[in-house]
């Protein structure tokens, strides 16, 4: 039976700082896999008509109501890459036997951003970790996102290696997934034409196996030879890839729901595309934009939405000032949202403390979709506001409570809302 960890540290004397649920919250099956998959057969037929760059070329009349997200987007229109969007390399891995990711082979120039795949001689001790006579190329986004359109132009390397845009590691205990909008292999044998997809599951709270869902659309045409549009649509209910704007796949979403960091990389392949051919190489991944929007209309993972206050309602202080607190947690601005604490709240739960039972819920219940309500209810001389939170995977209460004076003396999550 699952755990919570729950956050009841009040300074009333109430000596209790974990608690056991008594009833499972339904969670999806390790066992559960996507059922409703479709890929397109054949060629794109029609393509949409570029109007404007302000929405997806596969949405032009901005049906989606779409705005656009500024920290992934970049037209690379500078003379050297935007370090303030961009980290240059992988913390978490040097890339993929017995290419090397090596910064220097990031480059932006003629409004574009590259990445140069090469022979050459690697150091002695990149050979002691298993690389050898190749470099490649890898930069990710310096923020994390989920749910959301991304859309980029780009002409892959005309070379046996794979040119890839993905998706991957969350900051979210007990999570890691993966999502590639593609890994094409522009001169590989037999991979020339194939737009390869696929989401991956490697770790869940409940499960250490990894598994994906993969997918290929065969183009009439080698992506080597020209630029082309390729988008990614993200819902809490369905992944959906584009190419020129027209959809090629879709597959309903089980498990992708955490933010991830956005990544562009070069990569030798061996047991896949197989290995490139020397003389093609130098060769380059080009990108001509990337651009990211989200659906305004819609609750970002991450960030509580709060619904207004009715016409001629009197506001509650206190049951705005708690909702702000979840709004903060979610958005991550723990400093924030320890700031109207008592003197004995921010010393039993600073605020790196609380971003850890914030990631310990959102670990299990997965990300914050909206609140709803807001109650008020008297606990003797405290009042306590019960804030009822939508999570992906049901329904908490997130229950502060005040002193006479509005400090926050107490915080805690609960399934159940008491009763009357």
């Amino acid at each position: 039976m699952p755990r919570l960890v729950i956050a009841l540290i009040l300074a009333l004397g109430v000596n209790v700082t974990q608690a056991q649920e008594k009833q499972s919250l339904a969670k999806p099956d390790p066992d559960d896999r996507p059922t409703k998959i479709w890929n397109r057969s054949g060629p794109l037929g029609e393509t949409p008509k570029h109007v404007t760059d302000a929405y997806p070329l596969s949405d032009q009349q901005n049906k989606g109501k779409w705005v656009r997200f500024e920290p992934m987007s970049d037209e690379f229109e500078g003379k050297e890459l935007d370090l303030n969007k961009w980290t240059v390399g992988m913390y978490w891995w040097k890339g993929r036997q017995p290419a090397l990711f090596s910064d220097k082979n990031v480059t932006v120039s003629d409004g574009e951003l590259h990445l140069t795949m090469r022979k050459e001689k690697l150091p002695t001790a990149a050979e002691k970790l298993g690389y050898k006579d190749y470099t490649s190329a890898a930069l990710h986004t310096k923020v994390r996102s989920s749910y959301g359109y991304y859309e980029v132009k780009a002409r892959p390397m005309n070379s046996g290696g794979s040119s890839s845009f993905w998706f991957q590691v969350e900051d979210t205990p007990g999570w890691l997934t993966e999502i590639d909008v593609f890994e094409i292999g522009g001169r590989a044998k037999g991979f020339e034409r194939k737009y390869n997809m696929n989401l991956h599951v490697f770790r869940t709270p409940r499960e250490k196996k990894h598994w994906s869902v993969g997918g290929v659309w065969e183009a009439p045409w080698r992506f080597a030879d020209d630029y082309h549009v390729f988008g990614l649509d993200w819902t809490e209910t369905e992944i959906r890839y584009y190419v020129d704007g027209v959809l090629v796949r879709s597959v309903e979403n089980t498990h992708w729901h955490q933010p991830l960091f956005l990544i562009f990389d070069s990569e030798t392949m061996p047991g896949w595309f197989g290995m490139p051919d020397d003389k093609d190489l130098p060769s380059t991944f080009s990108v001509e934009y990337v651009r990211a929007w989200k659906r305004s209309d819609v609750a970002r993972p991450g960030s509580a939405t709060l619904p207004p206050v009715p016409s001629g309602a009197k506001t509650d202080e206190r049951a705005e000032m708690a909702r702000t607190l979840v709004a903060q947690m979610a958005s991550g601005r723990f400093d924030k949202a320890t700031e109207p604490f008592d003197d004995t709240m921010k010393q039993v739960l600073p605020a790196a403390k609380l971003k850890q039972v914030w990631d310990g819920v959102i670990g299990q219940y997965g990300p914050l979709q909206r609140t709803t309500e807001a109650r008020t209810e008297t606990i003797q001389k405290y009042k306590a506001v019960f804030v009822t939170c939508e999570f992906q995977q049901g329904p908490l209460d997130v229950k502060v409570v005040f002193t006479s004076g509005n400090k926050v003396t107490g915080l805690f999550f609960t399934r159940d809302k008491p009763r009357g």
